[in-house]
């Protein structure tokens, strides 16, 4: 893997880029867990093994169907190192949704997370459960990324639908570093950095602006499955965070609960 990571400009090599230069620094933190940034490198590289294993393969696009999870966003960064296009379910969606983007993006296969298995009773494209992936890892080496453009799609996001049926935007590889890039500079972000996680990950704020970028620099997330009000609020009381940000419907959502 290290040969690739000093080549072509990708979302992949640029992450595990970040992801060597801070072995020993906490990467995610949840109730029960830690993943350090070596941690998730070596799994990302295992994953991918695993991932080629299970069949995925380059120009697939892989659809995701998961609460927050640092390793099924491991599982994402392994399925573009292998040339797969990703794009993320809501895990609020309905089924009628959920078809409509597998539809959409030409799915070929789907990697559900068992909490969420009731969400998708059936669909037209392999299923497969992510801790079937996951127990796949122990493999003897790691796998190693193909060498792709800058201007391979590596996402696929959907838009809110607010005015209309959501519509699928692809983000290039060059596309979402540029992204990336921009808005490191613009907020400043530093190792010391600490974020509370609690958006999905099926929309660029939640995958993009709150967790790609706190993660080239080194910083931390403390990933949460969901926002929960009280939760939220009892961690932001009594951790160090720096950096908090939501989108409307979360701010809403806080302020409904602390006037009750």
């Amino acid at each position: 893997m290290n040969a690739l990571i000093g080549q072509s400009p990708t979302v992949v090599t640029m992450t595990l880029r970040a992801l060597a230069r801070h072995p020993e620094r906490r990467a995610f933190v949840w109730e029960d867990g830690l993943l350090t940034y070596r941690a998730a490198y070596d799994l990302i590289g295992r994953l991918q093994a695993a991932m080629a294993a299970a069949g995925v393969k380059k120009g697939q696009t892989v659809a995701f169907l998961s609460a927050n999870s640092a390793e099924t966003w491991c599982a994402g960064v392994a399925a573009q190192g292998l040339g797969a296009v990703v794009t993320w379910l809501h895990p609020l969606g309905s089924l009628d949704d959920h078809l409509d983007v597998i539809e959409d993006a030409d799915v070929s296969c789907v990697l559900v997370d068992p909490r969420l298995q009731h969400l998708l009773p059936h669909v037209p494209v392999p299923k497969i459960p992510i801790p079937a992936v996951l127990g796949r890892v122990n493999v003897d080496r790691a796998y190693e990324p193909r060498p792709l453009g800058p201007d391979t799609p590596a996402l696929m996001l959907y838009t809110s639908g607010t005015t209309g049926k959501p519509k699928g935007v692809v983000h290039s590889h060059a596309t979402t570093n540029a992204q990336i890039a921009c808005l490191i500079a613009a907020w400043e972000w530093t190792p010391d950095d600490r974020i509370p996680h609690f958006l999905p990950l099926h929309h660029v704020h939640g995958l993009v602006n709150k967790l790609l970028c706190p993660l080239w620099v080194g910083a931390r997330c403390d990933f949460f499955s969901r926002f929960d009000a009280s939760v939220v609020f009892e961690a932001l009381a009594s951790k160090p965070y720096s950096i908090f940000m939501a989108v409307p419907t979360i701010y809403s959502k806080a302020i409904a609960a602390w006037e009750a």
